[in-house]
Protein backbone atom coordinates (compact mmCIF):
# COMPACT_ATOMS: atom_id res chain seq x y z
CA UNK A 1 0.00 0.00 0.00
CA UNK A 2 1.28 3.48 -0.83
CA UNK A 3 0.18 7.06 -0.41
CA UNK A 4 0.50 10.04 -2.71
CA UNK A 5 -0.25 13.72 -2.28
CA UNK A 6 -3.67 14.92 -3.42
CA UNK A 7 -5.69 18.10 -2.96
CA UNK A 8 -7.69 16.32 -0.26
CA UNK A 9 -4.64 16.55 2.03
CA UNK A 10 -4.23 20.34 1.69
CA UNK A 11 -4.38 22.26 4.98
CA UNK A 12 -4.16 25.70 3.33
CA UNK A 13 -0.95 26.48 5.22
CA UNK A 14 1.84 26.62 2.62
CA UNK A 15 4.74 25.37 4.77
CA UNK A 16 2.76 22.47 6.23
CA UNK A 17 1.53 21.43 2.78
CA UNK A 18 5.04 21.65 1.32
CA UNK A 19 6.41 19.43 4.07
CA UNK A 20 3.54 16.96 3.73
CA UNK A 21 4.30 16.55 0.03
CA UNK A 22 7.95 15.84 0.83
CA UNK A 23 7.01 13.51 3.69
CA UNK A 24 4.76 11.43 1.44
CA UNK A 25 7.51 11.33 -1.18
CA UNK A 26 9.85 9.84 1.46
CA UNK A 27 7.24 7.22 2.34
CA UNK A 28 6.97 6.34 -1.35
CA UNK A 29 10.77 6.03 -1.55
CA UNK A 30 10.77 3.65 1.42
CA UNK A 31 8.01 1.47 0.00
CA UNK A 32 9.74 1.32 -3.39
CA UNK A 33 12.99 0.30 -1.64
CA UNK A 34 11.15 -2.53 0.12
CA UNK A 35 9.87 -3.76 -3.24
CA UNK A 36 12.95 -3.48 -5.40
CA UNK A 37 16.09 -2.57 -3.40
CA UNK A 38 16.16 -4.05 0.12
CA UNK A 39 19.70 -2.77 0.65
CA UNK A 40 18.35 0.81 0.57
CA UNK A 41 15.65 0.26 3.21
CA UNK A 42 17.84 1.25 6.18
CA UNK A 43 18.85 4.54 4.56
CA UNK A 44 15.24 5.27 3.60
CA UNK A 45 14.09 4.56 7.16
CA UNK A 46 16.73 6.90 8.59
CA UNK A 47 15.85 9.70 6.19
CA UNK A 48 12.12 9.30 6.80
CA UNK A 49 12.56 9.22 10.57
CA UNK A 50 14.70 12.34 10.52
CA UNK A 51 12.32 14.24 8.26
CA UNK A 52 9.25 13.21 10.26
CA UNK A 53 10.72 14.49 13.55
CA UNK A 54 11.66 17.76 11.84
CA UNK A 55 8.16 18.10 10.39
CA UNK A 56 6.49 17.39 13.73
CA UNK A 57 8.70 20.02 15.34
CA UNK A 58 7.59 22.56 12.74
CA UNK A 59 3.93 21.85 13.45
CA UNK A 60 4.47 22.06 17.20
CA UNK A 61 6.22 25.43 16.89
CA UNK A 62 3.30 26.63 14.80
CA UNK A 63 0.84 25.46 17.44
CA UNK A 64 2.78 27.40 20.05
CA UNK A 65 3.02 30.47 17.81
CA UNK A 66 -0.74 30.49 17.19
CA UNK A 67 -1.76 29.38 20.73
CA UNK A 68 -3.60 26.41 19.24
CA UNK A 69 -6.01 24.92 21.83
CA UNK A 70 -5.60 21.37 20.51
CA UNK A 71 -1.82 21.42 20.85
CA UNK A 72 -1.58 18.95 23.73
CA UNK A 73 -3.50 16.15 22.03
CA UNK A 74 -1.72 16.84 18.73
CA UNK A 75 1.70 16.52 20.39
CA UNK A 76 0.69 13.22 21.98
CA UNK A 77 -0.16 11.80 18.57
CA UNK A 78 3.24 12.88 17.28
CA UNK A 79 4.99 11.31 20.26
CA UNK A 80 3.12 8.02 19.75
CA UNK A 81 4.18 7.86 16.11
CA UNK A 82 7.82 8.57 17.00
CA UNK A 83 7.81 5.80 19.63
CA UNK A 84 6.34 3.23 17.26
CA UNK A 85 8.69 4.27 14.45
CA UNK A 86 11.64 3.98 16.83
CA UNK A 87 10.67 0.39 17.72
CA UNK A 88 10.25 -0.41 14.04
CA UNK A 89 13.72 0.95 13.26
CA UNK A 90 15.20 -1.07 16.15
CA UNK A 91 13.51 -4.25 14.90
CA UNK A 92 14.92 -3.64 11.44
CA UNK A 93 18.43 -3.45 12.89
CA UNK A 94 17.85 -6.77 14.65
CA UNK A 95 15.99 -8.80 12.05
CA UNK A 96 16.20 -6.96 8.74
CA UNK A 97 13.18 -6.55 6.48
CA UNK A 98 10.68 -9.16 7.66
CA UNK A 99 7.20 -9.78 6.27
CA UNK A 100 5.69 -8.36 9.45
CA UNK A 101 7.70 -5.17 9.11
CA UNK A 102 6.63 -4.79 5.48
CA UNK A 103 3.00 -5.08 6.57
CA UNK A 104 3.57 -2.58 9.38
CA UNK A 105 5.10 0.03 7.08
CA UNK A 106 2.63 -0.48 4.23
CA UNK A 107 -0.33 -0.71 6.60
CA UNK A 108 0.03 1.07 9.94
CA UNK A 109 2.37 3.84 8.78
CA UNK A 110 0.43 4.71 5.62
CA UNK A 111 -2.93 4.64 7.43
CA UNK A 112 -1.60 6.70 10.36
CA UNK A 113 -0.20 9.43 8.11
CA UNK A 114 -3.30 9.52 5.93
CA UNK A 115 -5.72 9.92 8.85
CA UNK A 116 -3.42 12.29 10.74
CA UNK A 117 -3.16 14.67 7.80
CA UNK A 118 -6.82 14.47 6.81
CA UNK A 119 -8.15 14.92 10.35
CA UNK A 120 -5.65 16.31 12.85
CA UNK A 121 -3.47 18.44 10.57
CA UNK A 122 -6.38 19.85 8.58
CA UNK A 123 -7.99 20.91 11.87
CA UNK A 124 -4.79 22.78 12.72
CA UNK A 125 -4.82 24.33 9.26
CA UNK A 126 -8.40 25.55 9.69
CA UNK A 127 -7.44 27.19 12.98
CA UNK A 128 -4.44 28.95 11.45
CA UNK A 129 -6.48 30.11 8.45
CA UNK A 130 -9.20 31.44 10.76
CA UNK A 131 -6.56 33.51 12.55
CA UNK A 132 -5.84 35.29 9.28
CA UNK A 133 -2.21 34.05 9.16
CA UNK A 134 -1.95 31.39 6.49
CA UNK A 135 1.84 31.60 6.28
CA UNK A 136 3.43 28.88 8.40
CA UNK A 137 6.63 30.85 8.94
CA UNK A 138 6.34 34.38 10.37
CA UNK A 139 7.13 36.85 7.59
CA UNK A 140 10.50 38.55 7.49
CA UNK A 141 12.18 36.35 10.10
CA UNK A 142 14.78 33.63 10.31
CA UNK A 143 13.49 30.32 11.60
CA UNK A 144 15.39 27.07 12.13
CA UNK A 145 14.19 23.83 13.70
CA UNK A 146 16.02 20.70 14.93
CA UNK A 147 16.29 17.94 12.34
CA UNK A 148 18.07 14.91 13.74
CA UNK A 149 21.71 15.91 14.20
CA UNK A 150 21.26 19.15 12.23
CA UNK A 151 19.22 22.34 12.01
CA UNK A 152 16.74 22.69 9.14
CA UNK A 153 16.34 26.24 7.84
CA UNK A 154 12.68 27.09 7.31
CA UNK A 155 12.92 30.83 6.72
CA UNK A 156 15.70 33.37 6.12
CA UNK A 157 15.31 37.07 6.85
CA UNK A 158 16.19 39.08 3.73
CA UNK A 159 19.49 40.96 4.03
CA UNK A 160 20.36 39.43 7.41
CA UNK A 161 23.20 37.09 8.39
CA UNK A 162 22.04 33.77 6.92
CA UNK A 163 20.86 35.46 3.73
CA UNK A 164 24.25 37.16 3.37
CA UNK A 165 25.91 33.78 3.88
CA UNK A 166 23.92 32.31 1.00
CA UNK A 167 21.90 29.98 3.25
CA UNK A 168 18.46 29.18 1.83
CA UNK A 169 15.22 27.69 3.21
CA UNK A 170 15.50 23.91 3.07
CA UNK A 171 19.22 23.84 3.84
CA UNK A 172 20.42 21.60 6.68
CA UNK A 173 23.12 23.09 8.92
CA UNK A 174 25.41 20.31 10.16
CA UNK A 175 28.21 22.23 11.87
CA UNK A 176 29.13 25.73 12.99
CA UNK A 177 32.76 26.78 13.31
CA UNK A 178 33.84 23.16 12.91
CA UNK A 179 31.61 21.92 15.74
CA UNK A 180 28.67 19.71 14.93
CA UNK A 181 25.18 20.77 15.96
CA UNK A 182 25.04 17.59 18.07
CA UNK A 183 28.08 18.83 20.04
CA UNK A 184 26.75 22.35 20.52
CA UNK A 185 23.18 21.33 21.27
CA UNK A 186 20.24 23.09 19.64
CA UNK A 187 20.34 26.07 21.98
CA UNK A 188 24.10 26.47 21.57
CA UNK A 189 23.86 26.25 17.78
CA UNK A 190 21.04 28.80 17.63
CA UNK A 191 23.01 31.12 19.94
CA UNK A 192 26.04 30.82 17.65
CA UNK A 193 23.92 31.75 14.64
CA UNK A 194 22.59 34.79 16.48
CA UNK A 195 26.07 35.97 17.57
CA UNK A 196 28.74 34.64 15.15
CA UNK A 197 31.53 36.62 16.80
CA UNK A 198 33.97 39.21 15.43
CA UNK A 199 35.55 36.76 12.97
CA UNK A 200 32.27 35.45 11.60
CA UNK A 201 31.35 31.77 11.52
CA UNK A 202 31.85 28.96 9.02
CA UNK A 203 28.77 26.81 8.40
CA UNK A 204 28.74 23.28 6.99
CA UNK A 205 25.48 22.57 5.20
CA UNK A 206 23.58 20.05 3.13
CA UNK A 207 22.23 22.45 0.47
CA UNK A 208 18.51 21.98 -0.04
CA UNK A 209 18.60 19.13 2.48
CA UNK A 210 20.49 16.95 -0.01
CA UNK A 211 22.49 14.62 2.25
CA UNK A 212 24.70 13.55 -0.63
CA UNK A 213 26.18 17.06 -0.88
CA UNK A 214 28.16 19.05 1.68
CA UNK A 215 29.06 22.71 1.16
CA UNK A 216 30.54 25.51 3.24
CA UNK A 217 28.97 28.90 3.91
CA UNK A 218 30.43 31.86 5.78
CA UNK A 219 28.22 33.75 8.23
CA UNK A 220 29.66 37.27 8.68
CA UNK A 221 29.76 38.96 12.04
CA UNK A 222 26.80 41.11 12.90
CA UNK A 223 27.27 44.76 12.11
CA UNK A 224 27.52 47.06 15.10
CA UNK A 225 24.56 49.41 15.51
CA UNK A 226 25.23 53.01 14.44
CA UNK A 227 26.23 55.37 17.23
CA UNK A 228 23.44 57.25 18.94
CA UNK A 229 22.91 60.89 18.11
Amino acid sequence: MSIAWSAAFATGVPEIDRQHRELLDHVGTLIEAMRSDPSAVGRALDFLGDYTVSHFDTEERLMEHHAYPGAGAHRELHAGFVRTFGRLRFDYDLDGLTEGMTDLIGGWMVDWLKHHILETDRALGRFILASGEAQAVPKGGTWVVPSGQALRVLSVAPGKGLARAGVLPGDLILALGGKRVSELGVQGAVAALAAPGPGGLTLTVHPGGDRERIETRFLPRRSAPPPAG
